[in-house]
């Protein structure tokens, strides 16, 4: 049972406001930012981008923290 899901279309890279749209929130992006390490993997002059695959690792992570079995 995985206890965070996402319903969405892979792509390659994110803008950050569609990186934060993609996890649900401000308040959740800023969380894997301090908490788990999340970094952009190109920037650019007018905007970062972050990569889903990173995204998805800090969320593998998170739910393994939360994971008390």
């Amino acid at each position: 049972m995985n206890i965070l899901e996402l319903k969405s279309t892979p792509r390659g890279t994110l803008t950050k406001a569609e990186a934060i749209e993609y996890v649900g929130g401000p308040d959740f992006f800023k969380e894997l930012e301090e908490g788990h390490d999340l970094k952009p993997c190109r920037k650019k002059a007018t905007r970062i981008l972050y990569r889903i695959e990173e995204i998805n690792r800090c969320l593998e992570e998170a739910e393994k923290a939360l994971n008390f079995s």
